[in-house]
């Protein structure tokens, strides 16, 4: 004799809607969070300065898929002149391949006036390893293969198309409950070009005030090894403090 189970119909609700109910669970944990960073100096009397500096980073991190975009602007005036004039903008999306490693799919536009580039371009694919990854903090490393493309606007050479290389670190540590230290470092060196190549640094330190602002001090360098005209200083350096906001 064949025996029947029949449940409550509120309990075959629970059973129906409790997988949906998971999976807006795991999207209720990757949502969005904007981070802001903004600095305004001024000086007047022996010297006149102005100088504005303002920072969005964006994100959204699933489980398994993550999306990573950056826009970065500094604008400098000294003695009634134009004296730094940069805007990047990066995004970068990332996909879990296992606990360590991910695929990484990343483009990137930039200009830099005052070291001689009226256009940068970038795409292309890379590898990610988490060499510390930990609930205060961790090390990533990555390699990619990038399609660059620049415009000078100063020298000789108006523009070239190259494959470039990139290795990356990322660290970041809770030191304190309140205190965190940030620290990036790149190279990027061309193919097509042999011997020309790029080093970018990025040391900073945050002090949260409460949920939602922070205070932060970074130390910014960028050196290229072959300047488009020999009057561009190879070395280039930015200290800012800034205010940041966090959205979430």
């Amino acid at each position: 004799m064949k025996r029947s189970l029949k449940l409550p119909l509120p309990v075959l609700l629970l059973l129906v809607l409790q997988p949906l109910a998971a999976q807006d669970a795991a999207a209720a944990k990757s949502p969005w969070s904007l981070r802001s960073e903004v600095s305004f100096v001024r000086t007047s009397g022996n010297t006149r300065t102005e100088t504005f500096a303002g920072k969005l980073d964006g994100s959204r991190q699933g489980p398994v898929h993550k999306l990573f975009i950056k826009a970065e602007y500094l604008y400098g005036r000294a003695a009634g002149r134009e004296a730094s004039n940069k805007l990047s903008l990066d995004g970068r999306w990332e996909a879990a391949l296992n606990e360590r490693f991910s695929g990484i799919v990343s483009l990137g536009y930039g200009r830099d006036k005052f070291s001689g580039f009226r256009c940068r371009l970038y795409v292309g694919p890379g590898l990610g390893y988490f060499l510390v990854k930990e609930a205060r903090g961790s090390l990533q490393l990555s390699l990619a293969l990038n399609c660059a493309y620049d415009r000078f606007s100063v020298g000789e050479l108006r523009d070239l198309s190259t494959l470039t290389g990139k290795t990356l670190a990322k660290f970041d540590w809770q030191a304190l409950d309140n205190l965190k230290l940030l620290q990036g470092l790149s190279h990027v060196v061309s193919f097509g070009e042999a011997g020309r190549y790029f080093v970018e640094s990025e040391t900073g330190i945050e002090a949260r005030i409460n949920k939602t602002f922070s205070v932060g001090v970074s130390y910014k360098l960028s050196y290229q090894n072959l300047p488009p005209a020999p009057e561009i200083r190879r070395p280039d350096t930015t200290v800012l403090t800034t205010l940041i906001l966090d959205l979430k």
